[in-house]
């Protein structure tokens, strides 16, 4: 055991209720309309997540998740990934129970595979597990990870269903990896929390508005350093939906930082006009951080059956609609 670990885990102390982030500078303003859609004369370069190695493969179909060995996905990473322009994170996999995802029972292990190779070969961008709760976070922490990805939901039923928590069990959860983070000076980490179903869940049907909103404020403001990154997790988000999801939010507090805001989108390729237009709507919006695949899959196999799940944004078709 590293002596980081041994460290951090001896200061550890068993998950209790903690007190709530400050809401100090949480307060409803009215924007007039205006303001509301104001379009920037300069458009962002688009910042890409690639999520083919997570993501990507936590959907495959069972007669190719053995085609995934750890020395393919090194050979994906370093002959694919991180040659695409614009990458600057890579979610290499899920600190997960095998039982459930058998194909990242691997991703401690690929994990110091590439970050050992990423910094023998000057690479920059930065490697990423996604860990769906404390037990997770401390094994990525004792392997020295430091870039953690967090998963929240707006539905009840999804966080239950896809992490054996609440939606508020989640949240104490998230803040004490965010203490241990904090209060250990881990140097140069870098954090992103999903939001699930930000349009429909695969178990409730189509979620309030009002409910996604006032998540996703309150997690812009509780971690105003991270990736808030929205995730439609059914494939089924309209851009009439998005853009009055993205309007309320600055109506109802201004002092959101879109520059933090992402999106991990499932497409629907029978409904391309929705997603191009919720491109162009991210653009306008200087809304610049995406999430991408080279594979054509992806979703959440533990809510979603294999035959509904919608794919994810592959570079070709981003790059083309941007």
């Amino acid at each position: 055991m590293s002596l980081r670990c041994k460290r951090i885990i001896s200061s550890l102390t068993p998950l209790t209720p903690l007190t709530p982030l400050s809401k100090k500078n949480r307060y409803t303003i009215h924007i007039p309309k205006s303001k509301m859609t104001s379009v920037s004369q300069v458009y962002r370069t688009p910042v890409l997540t690639d999520v083919s190695l997570r993501d990507g493969l936590q959907c495959l179909p069972k007669n190719m998740l053995g085609l995934f060995t750890t020395d393919k996905k090194e050979q994906v990473f370093r002959n694919q990934i991180i040659l695409n322009k614009h990458v600057e994170n890579v979610e290499i996999g899920s600190i997960v129970s095998p039982n459930f995802y058998p194909v990242f029972s691997d991703s401690l292990k690929l994990y110091k595979r590439l970050d050992s190779y990423k910094h023998n070969s000057n690479q920059d961008a930065r490697l990423f597990l996604l860990v769906p709760n404390f037990y997770g976070f401390q094994k990525g922490i004792c392997y020295g990870v430091n870039n953690f990805s967090f998963i929240t939901s707006v539905s009840e039923s999804f966080q239950k269903n896809n992490t054996n928590r609440t939606i508020i069990e989640m949240k104490k959860e998230i803040q004490s990896c965010f203490k241990v983070l904090n209060d250990n000076n881990i140097l140069n980490y870098r954090t992103k929390i999903y939001i699930s179903c930000i349009s429909e869940c695969p178990l409730e049907g189509k979620i309030n508005m009002d409910t996604i909103i006032n998540e996703i404020i309150d997690y812009s403001i509780d971690y105003e350093n991270t990736e808030i990154c929205l995730s439609d997790t059914c494939g089924t988000l309209t851009i009439k939906d998005f853009q009055y999801i993205i309007t309320q939010c600055l109506m109802m507090n201004q002092n959101i930082n879109l520059e933090n805001i992402s999106l991990h989108l499932h497409v629907d390729y029978n409904n391309m006009n929705e997603v191009s237009e919720i491109i162009q709507f991210c653009k306008r919006m200087n809304i610049h951080k995406f999430d991408v695949s080279l594979l054509d899959y992806g979703g959440c196999s533990k809510t979603i059956s294999e035959e509904k799940t919608k794919p994810n944004m592959t570079y070709d078709l981003f790059y083309k609609l941007w």
